[in-house]
């Protein structure tokens, strides 16, 4: 049971991995707020085709045992998609990954630490720290020198885009 669940939560991260390039991508061209919107306009309506089917079946009621606070769940998340559909593309996938997992941790630390009254232990400290010497070692020091100079004429930074849109400029194909 345990490699299911580790195995779901990597091909969750997967996941979010996509979702945040395709976000970003998606950013640039409709701003972030409306690629936040489209973005769960979508998923609003796959999860809807995927419940349909046992909606009579289901039960939401909104007086139920969940208090308000706990709805807020979808506002963070809609900030989280227009946030960082703007970041994305400015930072780069490495950064903003690195980022946002950074503020994930130190977020998760911190409910356990309040919700299970203990303070976090050596081996979750030392995970923290590895974590932001990451953040530190990708922007200090491990910027190439390809990806500073490589830039497309859109003034995106990735050397695999610039290649792929040099390529696509020129007819070639190879």
């Amino acid at each position: 049971m345990m490699t299911l669940l580790i195995s779901l939560a990597l091909m969750n991260g997967c996941m979010v991995g996509l979702s945040r390039t395709l976000n970003g991508r998606l950013g640039q061209y409709l701003g972030p707020f409306r690629a936040s919107f489209s973005n769960h306009i979508f998923g609003f309506l796959l999860l809807t085709l995927y419940i349909y089917p046992t909606w009579t079946e289901m039960s939401f009621d909104w007086r139920a045992e969940a208090s308000w606070p706990m709805y807020m769940g979808g506002v963070f998340g809609a900030l989280f998609v227009a946030v960082n559909s703007y970041v994305f593309p400015r930072l780069g996938s490495t950064q903003s990954a690195l980022l946002v997992m950074s503020g994930q941790m130190l977020t998760a630390l911190f409910i356990d630490c309040v919700s299970r009254n203990h303070f976090p232990s050596y081996g979750q400290g030392i995970g923290m720290l590895a974590l932001f010497v990451g953040v530190a070692w990708n922007k200090f020091l491990g910027q190439s020198k390809i990806r500073t100079e490589n830039t497309s004429p859109a003034g995106n930074k990735s050397p695999l885009l610039y290649v792929v849109s040099r390529r696509e400029e020129s007819g070639s194909h190879e």
